[in-house]
């Protein structure tokens, strides 16, 4: 229980972070930054963290609800990305929808992860 209370902590870290750069990234579509590039490396280390947790709340369907979430949104991420980046004439960055779909998802995986810690909190 330690470890998956540990897990929605950072998780609403993690979302927080998404929105932050979601909007960062709108506003200045032009100029990539190092701070999305930093956000990224935590989400792909934060799949593996995911991906441990699905593993070990796999019986308890309530608990999977997040982790399961974040590893389906990286992976159709990087379907979508790698189709962008195949396509030579699309220019990915320019495509505003997709930091705006990151920023929804981010404010998806903040209330989950919230709704999810509140009982956890109300046990003590």
């Amino acid at each position: 229980m330690k470890y998956y209370k540990f897990y929605l902590e950072i998780s609403i870290f993690v979302a927080c972070l998404q929105i932050i750069e979601g909007f960062i990234t709108i506003t200045n579509i032009d100029t990539i930054h190092t701070f999305s590039a930093f956000i990224s490396l935590i989400e792909l280390l934060w799949v593996a963290f995911s991906v441990i947790t699905l593993i070990i709340n796999l019986r308890n369907k309530l608990s999977i609800i997040s982790p399961l979430s974040f590893v389906t949104y990286n992976v159709l991420g990087w379907i979508i990305g790698a189709a962008l980046f195949n396509n030579s004439s699309v220019d990915v960055y320019s495509n505003v929808w997709v930091f705006i779909a990151g920023s929804i998802f981010g404010a998806y995986f903040l209330f989950i992860n919230i709704k999810l810690l509140r009982p956890i909190l109300n046990k003590k």
